[in-house]
């Protein structure tokens, strides 16, 4: 079946037939700010991934949002670099326009935050489904359109930016399941890897 990716299959076959010396883990990675890394960390590498030696930038406690502003997304953004917000359910598998919503104003949120030094590479949007970035896309409007990328996990896959918003736009919990297939890696664990410098 296509439940086990190849690597996967790959590594069982490597560890059924004691051909320790052909796999390993990434121990380390210079992709993420270490807060963030602390949750796939957890997830996906038992505790065994640390920050590249030398990379400043990813212990850096530099901080750009303001905890006392009057926006209560900016507040909430500047409290940590990983943040979840919960929303409330729509009656929809693939679709979740409050999210949606909300997501539009985090990145008009950032963007007056950046001003003039807002562009392609500051913000990023991850959904796991097309309808939910083509309503994110219809939110965020023409003028950031050309400057925020909105793609699936798929698509997205490979890309960097400084501050990755995952939109879920889970509904059911059968969603959930979809999600944690394949011993908890799945979808969840492609975007932990796709994580940004800033924050998800």
């Amino acid at each position: 079946g296509l439940k086990s990716s190849l690597f996967e299959r790959l590594i069982a076959t490597c560890r059924q037939n004691g051909w320790h010396e052909a796999i390993g883990m990434l121990k380390h990675q210079a992709r993420m700010h270490q807060d963030l890394m602390k949750f796939p960390n957890e997830m996906f590498y038992n505790g065994e991934l640390d920050i590249l030696p030398g990379n400043k930038w990813q212990s850096s406690r530099e901080q750009i949002f303001e905890a006392e502003s009057e926006n209560p997304i900016e507040s909430l953004l500047s409290r940590r670099r990983l943040v979840f917000i919960d929303s409330n359910r729509e009656d929809s598998a693939k679709l979740h326009r409050a999210e949606a919503r909300l997501t539009a104003d985090i990145v008009r949120t950032i963007k007056n935050k950046y001003g003039a030094d807002f562009n392609k590479q500051t913000v990023g949007v991850i959904a796991p489904y097309r309808l939910q970035c083509s309503e994110i896309r219809g939110q965020i409007g023409i003028e950031l359109a050309g400057l925020v990328t909105v793609d699936t996990v798929e698509r997205f896959q490979g890309s960097e930016r400084d501050i990755i918003i995952i939109s879920f736009a889970v509904n059911y919990e059968h969603q959930l399941e979809q999600f944690f297939s394949s011993s908890g890696r799945g979808d969840l664990g492609e975007i932990g890897r796709a994580s940004g410098r800033e924050r998800v």
